[in-house]
């Protein structure tokens, strides 16, 4: 489990809100980047016994992706399941929650631009809300609470893009 929050186009303040108020999903580390106007943050929780195991971010020069959840694909080798899911976008744009076989809320930013996915059973939670007309998103409603004024389930199965708005995805072998 780990607690993943964002906000577009304000300062980090709101998105350190937000990661505290879920602290309690990821209590190890918190970390955040932003990428143009798109901040990202992450409760990280220590799984493996000998250090920290950062599965659930990932960035380069680029893009930058948050993930709850895990993924199991096979093809994913030694990358931790953040790293296997930035690989999946990189791979296939918008249609990579498609490809991914697991439990997942993930969001990403590309160059600035925020996408998100969840799972298409609705396994890992992801909410979304608006503050002052900039869509916010967290892990749990609760981090969105006097922060966005309409607070939403992100629906299971979908993928949303700035460009697109809401789209369903299918799964792929």
């Amino acid at each position: 489990m780990a607690g993943i929050a964002g906000i577009v186009g304000t300062g980090n303040e709101l998105l350190e809100t937000m990661l505290q108020r879920i602290k309690y999903r990821g209590p190890h580390e918190t970390w955040s980047r932003r990428n143009g106007l798109v901040s990202l943050g992450c409760n990280e929780l220590e799984v493996s016994t000998n250090g920290k195991d950062r599965s659930h971010f990932a960035y380069d020069a680029k893009q930058v992706v948050v993930l709850d959840g895990r993924l199991y694909n096979s093809d994913k080798g030694n990358m931790a399941d953040a790293e296997a899911m930035l690989h999946l976008y990189q791979r296939f744009g918008t249609d990579f929650a498609g490809k991914a076989d697991g439990d997942f809320a993930c969001a990403i930013s590309d160059n600035g631009k925020l996408i998100l996915a969840r799972d298409w059973a609705g396994i890992k939670p992801l909410y979304y809300g608006h503050h002052q007309g900039k869509l916010c998103f967290a892990s749990e409603a609760k981090a969105l609470v006097g922060i966005a004024n309409d607070v939403k389930e992100f629906p299971p199965g979908y993928v949303y893009s700035q460009e697109t708005g809401f789209q369903k995805f299918g799964l792929e072998d």
